[in-house]
């Protein structure tokens, strides 16, 4: 017998399972077919020993072989004749390894040509894999295509997401809406962001285009050319779609992210929920509906042409079934460009561009008007509401209204125009809008401003003066009434009207990388300043306005103040024949608020001015008449002098107490029991009982305990007779001066404030009746030594006083107003207070 391991294999064999069968081989055939066979048995216990093996060797093992020992010798001993040879055995093969079987039948091949005598002897053996069948090249052509449409889907729906922050951008800080007013017409400034965003896009298609190209795709090679014409399409809805999206969002991270989401839905759940709908033949009537609606999304039919490219194959074997009705023998052929393909997909793209921008124009428009708003016809009519109105309006308001209505529309066209000289500038002809929930915020209101004028509009937060501002420059539309300026309708033609109109909205609409230069060129050159007086005007602006060191700074590198001033710059360029300024002076430190009124004070000389503050100092600087607006409605009106004369309530008068002189003091001291001891400390007891025996007690039981030596003596533990002799003295002082102003002019005579030694009196008009300001005056000249105060201030009441006054009409007015609608069981608007109703609560 022959070595099985250095004769038959050059590698190292272990032949121990073959001694184990040894005697059981000699005897069997090998090929046996029978399943009773003995060698059936034998081959199992082989295999099962091969398995039992596997843990001790180190390497893979792919497989073994089974000699059958009579065949081998018969062989051997007839190597050397012609006759053909036999030599049986089988093959046990690790099938993990699909070349181990090949690979076990060349090797056992070679090695019984050598035992034989062919030393040397080779068999070179090759594989070749078999060419897919059509079926497995259009089902992995649509898998990796499946994964390629969502990848690529995902790419093309982040850089969208990013038309939509600027866009919301501009709206959350009004700069859509200022340069709107300040005479870009929607079609340029839509138009404007669609071709620099489809510029944006293009880089991304370009990059696409070049991928596909660089890496050889192969679905997306093959047509090429169609790719082109979808990423296109794709590029030209996507755009506009994203801004019709942007309406439903207030500020750019919100519209960032909700773009994503939608982009990202259209194109890869939707596209994946057709594909597993498509799949099940019972649902064909139901995806045809589906997918209607789903290519309203561009994403959606930029992800199902791609899949349907893709998948060209698979779909054309899919239809020619016969389980669909189709005819194997003569199937249809489809092209990328056929409906059923990327057609409707791509007629779909081309007619959203257009669709979708056709939307914007009438969002805008909607917006503007408010009919995209909880907004529409009050619960009650107009009729009721004029009558509580009229009713609450003073004698100056229903002049203003009666001068205002009893002119036709064209007639008051004909007196706001410029040119007529002893006309109104602008008018506004029973304007009113009436929310949806029945808040009127803005009632019949009829008023009309003169030419240099500065006219005052005063209210509380809520009073409806945003929402007068907002229909007066045109951001939003009245529900009834005219408003005109300089002849022209706003309701009409409010591009037309808005030319005439200079705005500075209450928020500040810059752009953070333009310079504050830039901000004014920009909305000069909008305004139609020329060209060769611009440098000139927009230097003129930035000098009077204190801006020349900041003028190389960006928008968003100003401080509030800055911010504010830029503001008001932009509002005055190109000469406008009204200036609107909303709260121009909010959150502003006192030297720039003094550079804005000195510039608004040149301005008026020269132009109409509306201006809502609530500062009211700013106000008596600078307007020549004022209004109050208390519930949507104006309720006084006038100058400033007239409406404290009419709703004042008086005089102030401030007096300054003076301190003890050293005999008064020693005189209070001793009545204390402290003779000469200004410097002694007494604790809370101690000043108690000083104080009655002084004769102070009522002076201690209603003024000590409340006053600021109380809070120290609480902190200290201990006060000076000295400090508490000048608190008596001045307290004494200030009820002797109540007791003689309330004999002398009037009993009615109140105690307002009292701040350490500086006091304050409201003397009624009722004061008057007795004794006229110049007596007062020589009254107090003469009683000042006898009642020990310094100096003294007589004044009116401040227009302060008359706002508050008004303002805590409208607390008490709306919570009678909760109060019977909650009897009659209507709902409750909560309204929220401003600081000045706080104030005068």
């Amino acid at each position: 017998a022959f070595n099985w391991n250095k004769d038959v294999f050059d590698v190292t064999f272990v032949n121990a399972l073959l001694g184990y069968f040894e005697d059981l081989v000699k005897f069997l055939p090998v090929c046996a077919r029978d399943p009773e066979s003995p060698f059936m048995e034998i081959g199992r216990e082989f295999s099962n020993a091969l398995l039992d093996r596997r843990d001790e060797d180190e390497s893979s093992l792919y497989g073994s072989v089974l000699f059958n020992d009579n065949s081998v010798e018969e062989a051997l001993r007839n190597a050397n004749k012609t006759s053909p040879l036999f030599i049986e055995y089988t093959i046990f093969s690790n099938f993990t390894a699909v070349h181990g079987a090949p690979l076990m039948f060349n090797r056992i091949n070679e090695a019984i040509m050598r035992t034989l005598g062919a030393k040397g002897a080779g068999i070179e053996a090759g594989m070749e894999v078999l060419p897919a069948t059509a079926r497995e090249v259009n089902v992995e052509r649509g898998a990796s295509g499946f994964a390629g449409t969502l990848l690529f889907g995902i790419a093309f729906s982040f850089g969208p997401a990013a038309y939509a922050v600027f866009v919301v951008r501009e709206k959350e800080v009004k700069a859509m809406q200022q340069q709107l007013m300040n005479g870009v017409s929607p079609l340029a400034y839509w138009a404007s962001c669609y071709a620099f965003d489809l510029s944006l896009y293009m880089v991304s298609f370009v990059g696409a285009l070049l991928a596909i190209q660089i890496f050889q795709t192969e679905a997306f090679v093959e047509d090429f050319g169609v790719i082109i014409i979808l990423l296109l399409a794709y590029g030209l809805a996507i755009v506009p779609f994203t801004y019709c999206i942007t309406w439903m969002f207030q500020t750019s991270g919100s519209a960032q992210f909700g773009a994503l989401v939608v982009n990202l839905a259209g194109t890869c759940v939707l596209v994946a929920v057709w594909y597993m709908m498509f799949a099940n033949d019972n649902q064909m009537t139901q995806i045809s509906i589906a997918v209607i609606f789903f290519r309203f999304f561009p994403g959606f039919c930029l992800g199902h042409a791609l899949l349907q490219i893709n998948n060209i194959g698979q779909y054309a074997m899919v239809t020619n079934s016969l389980r669909r009705g189709g005819n194997p023998r003569n199937p249809i052929v489809f092209e990328p460009l056929d409906l059923d393909i990327a057609g409707f997909d791509l007629l779909f793209l081309f007619a959203e561009a257009v669709i979708y921008l056709l939307m914007i124009g009438y969002l805008q428009k909607a917006y503007r008007t408010g009919e995209c708003k909880a907004e529409g016809a009050p619960p009650y009519s107009f009729a009721q509401e004029d009558d509580d109105v009229f009713e609450k309006e003073d004698d100056d308001v229903r002049a203003e209204r009666l001068r205002i209505e009893r002119h036709e529309p064209e007639d008051l066209k004909e007196l706001t125009r410029s040119t007529n000289p002893d006309s109104m500038l602008a008018a506004l002809s029973c304007v009113r809008k009436v929310y949806n929930d029945g808040k009127a915020a803005v009632q019949c209101m009829s008023v009309g401003f003169s030419k240099k004028e500065c006219f005052g509009l005063l209210g509380v937060n809520g009073a409806g003066k945003s929402t007068l501002i907002n229909m007066l420059v045109g951001g939003m539309k009245p529900m009834e009434g005219d408003i005109l300026i300089d002849g022209l309708d706003m309701r009409q033609t409010p591009g037309e009207a808005q030319k005439h109109l200079g705005f500075c909205p209450q928020d500040n609409a810059y752009f953070d990388l333009l310079t504050v230069r830039e901000h004014l060129m920009f909305y000069g050159r909008i305004k139609g300043v020329d060209e060769s007086f611009l440098d000139q005007v927009v230097d003129e602006t930035i000098e009077e306005l204190l801006l020349s060191e900041h003028k190389d700074k960006f928008g968003s590198q100003l401080s509030g103040g800055n911010k504010r001033k830029l503001m008001c710059a932009i509002s005055t360029l190109g000469s406008p024949s009204l200036v609107v300024l909303d709260e121009v002076t909010t959150g502003v430190d006192p030297s720039a608020r003094k550079a804005i009124a000195n510039f608004l004070r040149k301005l008026s000389q020269r132009t109409s001015i509306v201006l809502t503050t609530h500062s009211m100092d700013e106000c008596e600087a600078l307007c020549n008449r004022v209004s109050i607006m208390v519930d949507g409605g104006l309720r006084c009106l006038g100058t400033i002098q007239h409406l404290k004369t009419k709703y004042g309530q008086g005089y102030m008068l401030e007096v300054t107490i003076r301190l003890p002189e050293e005999s008064e003091e020693q005189s209070i001291m001793a009545g204390f029991g402290y003779p000469e001891q200004p410097k002694k400390r007494i604790n809370s007891l101690g000043v108690e009982n000083s104080l009655i025996a002084s004769g102070d007690e009522a002076l201690y039981r209603s003024r000590f305990k409340l006053s600021s030596l109380q809070r120290n003596l609480d902190m200290v533990g201990s006060l000076s007779v000295g400090v508490l002799a000048d608190w008596v003295f001045v307290n004494r002082s200030i009820f002797k001066l109540a007791k003689m102003l309330r004999a002398e002019l009037h009993q009615d005579i109140e105690l307002q404030e009292v701040q350490d030694r500086r006091i304050r009196f409201l003397i009624p008009p009722k004061a008057l009746e007795r004794v006229d300001v110049a007596d007062m005056f020589e009254l107090l000249e003469k009683r000042r030594d006898t009642y020990a105060f310094s100096d003294f201030t007589l004044s009116q009441t401040t227009l302060e006083s008359v706002f508050n006054r008004f303002a805590a009409s409208e607390t008490k007015e709306h919570v009678a107003r909760e109060r019977i609608n909650a009897y009659k069981g209507l709902p409750v608007r909560r309204k929220p207070l401003g600081r000045n109703v706080e104030n005068a609560v």
